[in-house]
């Protein structure tokens, strides 16, 4: 018995010679990639430009990207990896990349960028991440902020942005009460003072009567706020607007897609201010014929009556639904969606009736009988309003975060005609502004990708991995050659022990 266990660890000792050969062991020092810090120039909102120097000792380069992720607070945006431009020799590197925009350039978007060299040896060598914010440079901001928001305004006094942040504040608190669930995330508001400042990052405003914009996957607002006339009667319809888009998204994140009048209808429920005039159009139109049936009521480019009509029915329907199954009702509709279900299901799900019994009992709410009811005539169908694009690099896509814009207003909307928007004198020139590395919460309360804290140990380990097996099976040939002959004695006596068994038998 003695013999056998000899046996069996002598033939097992090549193969354990060699897994102490191929295990990963850490890079030496001298071996891996070496990034210097990567510096910024921020020409918002044209460009973000990025350069970095890099050694390599060992190996020579084969290629160089800038891996570019916006940090999310609902959803998750996937990785952009884009080449670097690559100057200078393998020890005195610098490698750049011009983050150029592409429709629409998103305020104080946070993004995460690294360095990824491949190397001619097989070999990817990744820097740490660095976190940096799109600000938006061409004015001295003014803010304001709490653990729920961040208010940015320029050029006006204090007590104006004190009654944005109070206003948010109280908007934020009370629609907790209607969405069931508070709100996971920081949001930020940017005043803009006039449609030229908000234009040059936002070329959609003008044509589509933009006067605010939400970014739900990032928990940002930008909101247009003319000089002229009283400001309040704007705000307390624009703010609580696009606070209830971010609760919304976060409320029916999923696979399934809300409607839209569903959303824009229960922002518009949310404003602070008499909606009395929007119930009357929504009656007015379903009376005159001129009511889009919900199934088919979306937001249209450049269509203007059809965007009017989507706010006030959906303001309109968004009421019935409130009062007829109450908020805990309607609750449990926007749980729904976000479930996964869709429209059909979801209304089932929270009122026991479908969309077509839903848009029965809504008109008969509103009073209009079968008798005075026009039958709606077939709308056109024209392009379709498009979510505007992000901030992206040219050429490179991405997922695209649904923006929720505000209309401005308009004769037959609510909003008071004293706010205005004026034109408003030349922007600045844009010169290049240098900009500090932010620092950002890594692990905020709401949802977020997932940190990646050492980007670099998975490929090295890799490449160790494939650096060594050949030595290592070089290596197991000659340790077998080497102890051949004793492991065939070894064979031999154990079958000629064998055989003396079976004959004492």
């Amino acid at each position: 018995m003695g013999m056998d266990s000899a046996m069996r660890k002598l033939l097992l000792l090549p193969l354990f010679l060699l897994l102490v050969l191929l295990a990963p062991r850490p890079a030496a020092a001298q071996d891996a990639v070496r990034f210097g810090p990567t510096t910024i120039e921020n020409r918002f909102p044209d460009s973000l430009e990025f350069t970095v120097s890099a050694e390599l000792p060992n190996s020579d380069l084969t290629a160089a990207f800038l891996v570019i992720r916006p940090r999310t607070y609902i959803g998750f945006a996937n990785p952009i990896t884009v080449p670097a431009t690559v100057s200078g020799s393998n020890t005195e590197l610098t490698l750049a990349f011009r983050l150029e925009s592409n429709g629409i350039t998103i305020p104080n978007l946070p993004l995460r960028v690294s360095w990824r060299i491949l190397t001619a040896d097989g070999n990817q060598y990744d820097s740490e991440e660095t976190v940096v914010i799109y600000e938006d440079t061409r004015f001295e901001w003014q803010t304001l902020t709490s653990d729920l928001v961040l208010v940015q305004w320029h050029d006006r006094p204090a007590p104006f942005g004190q009654a944005v942040f109070d206003l948010a504040n109280t908007a934020i608190k009370e629609q907790q009460e209607l969405f069931s669930e508070a709100l996971q995330f920081p949001i930020t508001i940017i005043i803009y003072n006039d449609l030229d400042e908000f234009e040059a990052w936002n070329p959609l405003a003008e044509s589509e009567r933009i006067g605010g914009q939400a970014f739900p996957e990032y928990g940002i607002t930008a909101q247009i706020v003319s000089l002229f006339g009283d400001p309040q009667p704007w705000l307390v319809e624009v703010i609580p607007h696009e606070i209830s888009h971010l609760y919304f998204s976060q409320v029916t994140y999923s696979t399934s897609i809300p409607p839209q009048w569903l959303d824009e209808g229960l922002a518009t429920y949310h404003e602070y201010t008499d909606n009395g005039d929007l119930l009357d159009f929504a009656r007015d139109a379903a009376i005159n014929g001129n009511l889009i049936q919900l199934g088919q009521l979306d937001r249209r480019l450049g269509d203007v009556e059809r965007t009017d009509l989507l706010y006030a029915q959906g303001m309109s329907v968004v009421t019935y639904l409130i009062e007829t199954y109450g908020a805990d009702g309607f609750a449990t509709l926007l749980a729904a969606f976000g479930d996964g279900q869709n429209t059909e299901t979801a209304l089932q799900t929270a009122t026991g009736k479908g969309l077509g019994a839903i848009q029965a009992d809504w008109l008969a709410w509103m009073g209009v009988s079968a008798e005075n009811y026009a039958t709606p005539t077939p709308w056109p169908s024209p392009t379709p309003f498009p979510s505007p694009t992000p901030f992206v690099p040219r050429d490179f896509a991405t997922d695209t975060p649904t923006a929720t814009a505000t209309a401005m207003p308009t004769a037959v909307s609510h909003t008071p005609t004293a706010t205005a928007i004026a034109t408003a004198t030349p922007l600045p020139t844009n010169t290049p502004t240098p900009i500090a590395v932010a620092a950002i919460d890594d692990n905020p309360a709401a949802p977020s990708p997932p940190d990646i804290s050492n980007p670099n140990q998975s490929a090295e380990d890799d490449s160790i991995t494939e650096s060594v097996f050949p030595i290592g099976l070089a290596l197991y040939v000659i340790i077998m050659l080497a102890f051949f002959p004793a492991i065939a004695a070894g064979i031999m006596l154990f079958f000629k022990r064998a055989a003396d068994r079976r004959r004492l038998r």
